[in-house]
């Protein structure tokens, strides 16, 4: 997995296996796609190392921990955004690439302002 610039310290994959998640040294969580392996990770920062990195049992939730004793925790919703954002790189979507890139029982919202 190349784009950490540090170590990475822990791995979690999501409950449907399509997403791999790195936390590392330098500050970020990585979401990777399993099944585009070439395609790049949305990246999360954080103002601490990363120690741990999990998704709930659901998948609804990823949630990282570092040092100092902290944690964070993303409703899955809002990762979604991300992803379709840095997919398309544009401040609005049709609705038919909405419900492709977020889903159709997430309501559209204007993820890229």
């Amino acid at each position: 997995l190349r784009g950490h610039d540090g170590v990475i310290r822990s791995i979690a994959i999501d409950p449907s296996g399509t997403e791999l998640v790195t936390g590392g040294a330098d500050r970020t969580v990585r979401i990777w796609s399993l099944q585009e392996p070439l395609a790049k990770p949305s990246v999360l920062t954080v103002p601490w190392d990363v120690l741990s990195v999990a998704f709930s049992s659901t998948g609804n939730w990823l949630a990282a921990s570092g040092t100092g004793a902290s944690i964070v925790a993303w409703p899955r919703a809002s990762l979604l955004v991300e992803k379709a954002c840095a997919l398309i790189w544009t401040d609005t979507l049709s609705q038919q690439e909405w419900n492709y890139y977020v889903g159709a029982d997430i309501e559209q919202t204007s993820p890229c302002s």
